[in-house]
């Protein structure tokens, strides 16, 4: 059974995404330290989470990722991410990829609702 609860998806450009760059790795490593098949393996630092996030950042500035995510009372609790085409060719085309929600609040819809908004 969901349990309802408010949640806030926002479209961060790389200035937001900077402000919660923090509450961005911690969401990653929380998923990584909870077994999500993501890319990473446990161990896995907030340092290099950061660096992850870091080299996002480079691609949202760009125009090349659209990074979105989920605020519930104020704080981050789940991201998801849309990989724009490289080539021009392919404007149709793109790449969802880490839909990350924190272990303390799944189960409540909000992976569904990152994806809606993807």
């Amino acid at each position: 059974m969901t349990e309802s609860v408010e949640v806030e998806i926002r479209r961060l450009d790389a200035a937001a995404a900077r402000t919660h760059l923090d509450d961005l790795a911690a969401v990653l490593v929380d998923c990584v330290e909870g077994g999500a098949s993501v890319g990473y393996l446990a161990p896995f630092s907030h340092e290099e989470a950061l660096r992850v996030y870091e080299e996002y950042l480079v691609d949202v500035a760009c125009g090349r990722r659209v990074l979105l995510a989920a605020f519930s009372e104020g704080a981050l609790i789940g991201t998801a991410q849309l990989v724009l085409p490289p080539h021009p060719n392919q404007p149709h085309r793109a790449e969802v990829a880490r839909v990350l929600v924190h272990r303390s609040a799944r189960r409540r819809g909000i992976a569904s609702r990152l994806m809606a908004e993807v």
